[in-house]
């Protein structure tokens, strides 16, 4: 299951970066109320104008990829866990419990599933949100 979640949390991720910058590559640098393109969105101070199914789209992806891999990472079998002093506060070390090999064949077939379930029913799902008013914009 932990591996499931860590692929799917991958591939968000990944889709993520790959849709915004192809959606940032032909979105203007000023507002185009006649075509939809009316929220903005910074990238690292250049500010380009997305439809509200494109912000929506993206604000959602890097919202929940961070959950999910999170969440995988949490349920992930630990043995040898230790904490030590780190560079930023503490530092967490500890060996997979069980096999690695299944491990990453678990995050691979998630990596999978996520791209399909994102492609399979994002569209729906950013679509009933802007229908009830809800649109989300990274800024």
């Amino acid at each position: 299951m932990s591996g499931l979640l860590i692929g799917a949390g991958a591939a968000m991720f990944l889709c993520a970066l790959w849709v915004d910058s192809r959606w940032r590559a032909d979105a203007p640098r000023s507002a185009d109320p006649i075509k939809g393109l009316i929220y903005p969105h910074n990238e690292h101070g250049l500010i380009t104008y997305f439809t509200a199914f494109q912000a929506t789209s993206t604000a959602l992806l890097f919202a929940t990829f961070l959950a999910v891999f999170m969440l995988g990472w949490g349920f992930a079998p630990k043995k040898n866990f230790r904490d030590q002093p780190g560079r930023w506060g503490m530092s967490v070390r500890f060996d997979i419990d069980g096999s690695k090999r299944a491990l990453i064949i678990a995050q691979c077939f998630g990596a999978i599933c996520g791209v399909a379930i994102i492609r399979a029913l994002g569209p729906t799902i950013v679509t009933i949100l802007i229908a009830h008013g809800v649109v989300l914009n990274l800024g």
